[in-house]
């Protein structure tokens, strides 16, 4: 699927932590997001005999950064252990819960370490995505 609006167009208020504010994703970036996921992690639904679709997606949307959106997805009604995961990139130390956060540019994802190793991502970007606790649900 080709992006219809470009992330480069969003951007959000220089508030704290980069997430007071969060300007709504345009409704063409929220689908091609959940069908890149639905495409990329296909799971069957053995009792409705099913594979789950884009509009099983739910999309935690974490803000943009230098173009890129921080992005948590996964399948409503499935359930994993909530473990808490902690990583360091560059000095700035990550924890969370559930689904692993990643960011999305052009149609790609990239871990946040993927991203940071190609600059797509600052240090400062890192640093306000590790303490934002702030997101929009799709």
């Amino acid at each position: 699927m080709e992006p219809s609006a470009s992330t480069e167009e969003l951007s959000e208020p220089d508030e704290p932590n980069g997430s007071a504010y969060l300007i709504p994703l345009p409704s063409e970036i929220v689908a091609q997001i959940k069908q890149d996921y639905v495409d990329k992690n296909p799971l069957y639904h053995p009792i409705e005999q099913r594979y789950y679709g884009a509009d099983d997606v739910c999309l935690r949307y974490y803000g943009t950064y230098n173009g890129c959106l921080a992005i948590k997805t996964g399948y409503y009604g499935t359930y994993c252990v909530q473990m808490v995961f902690e990583f360091e990139i560059d000095g700035v130390l990550f924890a969370f819960t559930g689904s692993p956060l990643f960011v999305w540019k052009g149609g790609i994802a990239y871990s946040l370490s993927s991203a940071y190793e190609q600059e797509l991502l600052t240090k400062d970007d890192l640093v306000k995505i590790a303490s934002n606790d702030v997101y929009l649900k799709y």
